[in-house]
């Protein structure tokens, strides 16, 4: 509904402030998509993950010498939910009167952070269940609406975000996946929402803030990072009402060449600010987060990514104490680590791409693939086609839990 009345106000924007026609720019796609389960259909009462035919409109407008515009919006049927969906994926004025700042303010899609699918510094908002179902990578980053003000003081970059308004994360509820819930002790196959959490009212005590300062350095991209907001995972309450938590984010990345390719590393402490003794069972205890990773082109058109990410859970043995028994074979591991590898070859004059990423932890003993072939058949046409595999020993840990959605996936896309 909220997409709606931004919709609204935004062409009556550009209905009131009218530019000429030949200063707007337009784009988009036509795409039909299916995902289908290939394990175990005990939990699946739905023949399809995915069923969807999608229209895409993008637009940019140069309103002034200083300013201009840009609206996305979705248009598309989803067989899975039998709905018809309208999405604004952006909807923003950018304003850049000098070359010292800019403003952009409206619904945009906000990211940074060094990391391949691992988000440390980046707490802006993403759909894993859109991830996860076969939708195309760029549906994992959903929009804010929020103000972005970048100051550019000689050699550095400063990016600070406000977002008025709580956008959380789009996780797997049962509503087209299946997941583990721990409160319940059971697997989740409703199709519908199973979680409902109340969200963070409008206030302004509850304005995400996220800051980044960036420099370059003799060829090494530095930068710092700040956030004051939410975690944007839904957790348990006593009461059996799922929640948001508050939290802090400071931390650092680095990114530059090393041994004929490109190495990066980011770190972060994240703060639980509505446990910080860490003996809630409910709530995401403090944490340390680290990443380390390195992609290189070992001969042409075939390139080789690998990452390692380790989490460490501060304040843990106020964590094993304050789980009940219930949830004790739940409990999570003090330090989680986790490697990931991405395998990327291009052939037929890069017409053709294969590609494969996947997930291991060696903690949890569980893990995810992705296999994906493209082919382009030409400036316009586009085919997909791929699997996203969930494996692991235990049924309740991140990846494991998910093994009954395993599918496999088609998209075709039609630019123009």
């Amino acid at each position: 509904m909220k997409s709606r009345y931004i919709l609204i106000f935004f062409l009556t924007f550009q209905w009131v402030f009218p530019a000429p026609f030949e200063d707007t720019e337009f784009s988009g796609f036509i795409e039909g998509a299916l995902g289908r389960p290939v394990a175990s259909k005990e939990y699946q009462e739905e023949n399809f993950n995915l069923g969807e035919l999608r229209l895409q409109l993008e637009a940019g407008t140069i309103l002034t010498d200083t300013s201009e515009s840009r609206f996305k919006v979705d248009f598309y049927r989803d067989e899975v939910l039998d709905s018809w969906k309208l999405s604004l994926r952006e909807g923003y004025i950018s304003y850049y009167p000098s070359s010292f700042y800019e403003i952009k303010a409206g619904r945009q899609v906000l990211t940074w952070g060094t990391g391949d699918l691992i988000f440390i510094n980046d707490r802006f908002p993403k759909d894993y269940e859109s991830f996860y179902s076969g939708r195309d990578m760029e549906y994992l980053k959903l929009p804010s609406d929020a103000v972005k003000v970048s100051f550019f003081p000689q050699e550095y970059i400063v990016d600070l975000v406000v977002i008025p308004f709580f956008t959380a994360n789009r996780v797997v509820d049962g509503e087209r996946l299946t997941f583990f819930d721990q409160s319940s002790g059971d697997f989740v196959h409703t199709g519908e929402d199973y979680l409902d959490p109340d969200e963070p009212s409008t206030s302004l005590s509850n304005t995400q803030l996220a800051f980044r300062v960036k420099r370059n350095i003799e060829g090494n991209e530095v930068a710092l990072y700040g956030y004051r907001g939410f975690y944007l995972d839904p957790n348990p309450s006593d009461s059996g009402q799922y929640q948001y938590s508050k939290s802090n984010v400071v931390g650092a990345s680095w990114v530059g060449s090393a041994l004929g390719g490109i190495a990066n590393s980011e770190f972060g402490y994240e703060d639980s600010q509505d446990d910080r003794r860490g003996d809630d069972p409910n709530i995401v205890n403090s944490n340390l987060k680290f990443l380390a990773g390195y992609k290189r082109e070992v001969w042409r058109d075939f390139t080789v990514g690998v990452q390692y990410y380790l989490e460490h859970m501060m304040d843990y043995d106020n964590y094993r104490d304050s789980l009940p028994a219930s949830m004790e074979e739940y409990a999570r591991h003090k330090n989680r680590s986790m490697f990931s590898l991405r395998l990327s070859k291009m052939v037929m004059q890069q017409k053709l791409k294969y590609e494969l990423f996947t997930f291991y932890s060696p903690t949890d003993e569980d893990g995810y693939v992705n296999p994906d072939i493209s082919y382009k058949w030409n400036d316009d046409l586009n085919t997909s086609v791929g699997m996203n595999i969930f494996y692991g020993k235990y049924f309740h840990t991140d990846f494991s839990q998910l093994k009954d959605n395993t599918n496999v996936y088609l998209r075709i896309r039609y630019s123009f």
